[in-house]
């Protein structure tokens, strides 16, 4: 008889749930973790079995922790729940398909319930073996929260067993499948969302099935430490990307905050911890409500959140720079990323430079193309260095992010829109404001998959009208922020500002204007001089200039936007450009490119010249003129109208018979 009774404190007030299965071990070489694992299946038709409570538990994050609530970044261990492709795919799948249907097994941890409740502590429980003297069985007992048991089978003990789990003391986490997971609680009636009423929209029209007669195969894992305290949360992120690691199944952005390895994103992760501990989703200052932390797929391929400034893709390529990135980009000639790679160890070196982290403690990825990634070489470490990270650079990114004048008028316009919720919206978009816009949970790209318009049944349709309604209120309440500026022009000035390129020039701008100071010593100065570009001229210099000087949205054009930058906030005591290297700066390369035009316009219309005989002289000084008047008026227009001083004592006809002559030695090499 199975001694299936666990011995310890507090018996008769714990609730166990037992589940039949088989026992292993994920024992390697040199892995200091030691993984536990019970294969056990959740079972779909007995209703009052312990197999179906498993089933009930296999719940997606959401329903463990209220992202509102989230202050520590390392309980997202999972991605977000796609609600549409349960409900439109994988649920039809089970019930409709006509020959064979079968999910593969899902993947859980099972963990202390106090681990994901910040407000109390606890610690993950240690092991202790015994054999039962009656029974001849193996117990291993985890402090009472849950414990397996290995039956004696013919002289020895077996794989064979019994895994008794506390469900009031302990969480069932899905890793892995918790889609298969969701769409398996639909279909047999397991699927609770009590304080929702956003998700069950997505399974309507989807009933329970009577007697659903198949079992969800299960495997549960736990770990044990060869010397030290367990941190569950590490070891189960780092399990969660490895088992997911592919662009499909998880999303760019959920992989960087889930790393554990690479240095950016490490640096990414500290920032976002920083800011759910200290602003989770305030609207007024930079939160989490402006972040995209839970896009739940690629920058390429998915809708950007009109509430959003950045995202986690953006915020790597920002700590890969300022710690990782080659200066030689600072060049005031350079306007274009040649490497799009980051492995500068010796700028790292000069940033953390104390004994608990330093640069001695990274080092290159040698399975990696080229040395691509620059990881941590002691994961203990990690607590370290984030110390470190919030000494040396956090108040840095934090405050440019927060303060910037530009980005303040976008949460002027988030906390408009919030007292706007505040006050009584109609129940459909105040559902949709609170749990698609600051829920935390995906749900907004969810929304804005292009085939569930298609497919929406009418509950569906009126969110996709309420989130499509406070969007259009958004933008319209944004551009009153900005006086004297159209909303087609704001709109546009932040389609420049929410990129990868100006976002990494803009701390890009920081680097070259510190100079050899610290971040932190010269963030205050750097801001107040960004900060003296009123919102009103920054979307004209986002607009026009931008325009006129990009073209296109290559991110690697980010030191073409540090080069403007500077140009914008240079003083007489802080000069970047000036007459000497004028066509280095972005207003000479606008120039350029308008005396360029004129040139070739006039080209166009002289067929009977031959690219022999172009000269300066058969231009004509008349024409250079004229060309050099009119690309002058013309950046001397653009850039006034946004309150930036012209170059001063700029010869525009030497500059354009400079460019043209230029042009001829391409055009005629024997000129």
């Amino acid at each position: 008889m199975a001694a299936n009774k666990i011995i310890g404190r507090n018996v008769n007030k714990r609730k166990y749930i037992e589940l039949h299965g088989m026992y292993g071990v994920f024992d390697l070489p040199n892995k200091s973790v030691k993984v536990r694992y019970f294969s056990t299946v959740a079972s779909g038709n007995e209703k009052q079995s312990d197999s179906y409570a498993l089933l009930k538990e296999l719940k997606p994050m959401r329903e463990r922790v209220k992202a509102s609530r989230i202050t520590d970044l390392s309980f997202l261990l999972q991605r977000n729940l796609d609600d549409y492709r349960v409900a439109y795919e994988l649920v039809p799948y089970l019930l409709k398909s006509e020959t064979i249907a079968f999910f593969p097994a899902v993947l859980a941890i099972v963990m202390p319930k106090n681990i994901l409740n910040e407000e109390k502590e606890t610690h993950y429980p240690a092991a202790s073996e015994h054999i039962d003297e009656e029974s001849g069985n193996k117990i291993t007992n985890f402090e009472d929260k849950w414990k397996v048991e290995q039956f004696y089978i013919e002289n020895g003990i077996s794989r064979l067993g019994i895994l008794s789990i506390d469900l009031n003391d302990v969480d069932v986490v899905v890793l892995d499948g918790q889609h298969r997971a969701n769409a398996f609680r639909v279909t047999t009636g397991a699927f609770s969302e009590r304080d929702s009423s956003v998700y069950p929209a997505f399974y309507k029209n989807i009933p329970a099935i009577e007697n659903f007669n198949a079992d969800l195969p299960i495997t549960l894992v736990w770990f044990e430490y060869e010397s030290g305290i367990i941190d569950p949360k590490l070891i189960s992120r780092r399990l969660f990307v490895d088992v997911n690691n592919t662009p499909k199944k998880v999303s760019k952005s959920r992989r960087i905050l889930l790393n554990d390895f690479e240095v950016p994103a490490l640096l990414t992760r500290f920032f976002y911890s920083y800011i759910a501990e200290n602003y989770s989703f305030s609207l007024d200052h930079f939160s989490l409500f402006h972040s995209e932390f839970d896009k739940d797929s690629d920058i390429a391929v998915s809708s950007n959140n009109v509430m959003a400034i950045t995202n986690p893709e953006f915020i790597y390529e920002i700590f890969s720079w300022i710690t990782l990135g080659s200066r030689a980009f600072n060049s005031l000639t350079s306007y274009k990323s040649k490497d799009f790679f980051k492995n500068n160890v010796a700028k790292f070196a000069e940033i953390f430079t104390s004994s608990s982290f330093n640069g001695n403690d990274i080092v290159p990825d040698e399975d990696s193309l080229n040395y691509k990634f620059i990881g941590i070489k002691d994961s203990g470490k990690i607590k370290s260095f984030e110390q470190e990270y919030l000494s040396m650079l956090n108040q840095t990114v934090v405050t440019l992010f927060s303060e910037f004048n530009l980005f303040k008028q976008h949460y002027s316009a988030s906390t408009s829109i919030g007292q706007k919720y505040e006050d009584g919206w109609n129940t459909t978009q105040m559902l949709v404001w609170d749990e698609v816009f600051r829920g935390g949970e995906g749900l907004y790209y969810t929304f804005k998959n292009k085939e569930i318009k298609d497919k929406a049944n009418e509950s569906l349709k009126q969110y996709i009208q309420a989130i499509d309604e406070i969007e259009k209120e958004f933008r319209t309440k944004r551009a009153d922020f900005f006086e004297g500026c159209t909303e087609r022009e704001v709109n546009a000035c932040f389609e420049s500002v929410e990129t990868k390129a100006f976002q990494v020039g803009l701390f890009m701008a920081l680097d070259a204007y510190k100079r050899t100071a610290s971040f932190n010593d010269t963030c205050e100065d750097f801001l107040n001089a960004i900060n003296s570009i009123s919102p009103k001229n920054w979307v004209i210099v986002m607009t026009e200039i931008k325009s006129a000087l990009i073209k296109g949205v290559d991110p690697k054009l980010w030191p073409t936007y540090q080069k403007l930058i500077l140009r914008l906030i240079q003083t007489e005591n802080n000069t970047y450009y000036n007459a000497d290297n004028f066509l280095e700066a972005p207003d000479g390369k606008i120039f350029q490119d308008l005396v360029k035009k004129a040139f070739d316009a006039w080209w166009s219309n002289n067929d009977e010249l031959s690219e022999n005989d172009l000269s300066l002289a058969e231009i004509g000084p008349q024409n250079i003129n004229r060309w050099a008047k009119s690309a002058g008026d013309e950046i001397q227009r653009m850039f006034n109208k946004a309150g930036i001083t012209e170059i001063k004592n700029v010869n525009f006809e030497t500059v354009t018979a400079q460019i043209i002559q230029e042009i001829i030695s391409r055009l005629n090499p024997s000129a």
